[in-house]
């Protein structure tokens, strides 16, 4: 699976982007689905546990392209996955991190 592994002391971290149309609650949402999307994905082909991922989204608050044509939208709308050094992650909790171990499933119509 992409050589993602799960390692103590390390959080996986899927934070999912928008680009910038439409409002910033809907962008949010939408970009926390597209890395729910991720997270449910890895959990179905990797023997990853729960307590080893955290999903964020964003929204359009990181664009790595500019908004003002289909080519840097395109590139804007995506998923990013990281490794995050964190004590405790991938044990028994990951308390503490700012950022919330996926408990739901989210879907995307976009």
């Amino acid at each position: 699976m992409a050589g993602i592994k799960a390692q103590p002391g390390w959080l996986i971290v899927i934070t999912g982007h928008t680009d910038a149309t439409g409002k910033d609650e809907n962008n949010l949402r939408l970009s926390r689905a597209r890395a729910s999307a991720v997270h449910d994905w890895i959990q179905h082909m990797g023997d990853i546990p729960s307590n080893c991922l955290a999903v964020q989204g964003l929204g359009a608050s990181q664009p790595i392209e500019s908004n003002d044509t289909e080519q840097g939208r395109s590139a804007n709308r995506r998923v990013e996955i990281r490794l995050v050094p964190e004590a405790g992650a991938c044990q028994s909790s990951t308390a503490g991190s700012g950022l919330q171990p996926l408990s739901h499933s989210a879907t995307s119509n976009s």
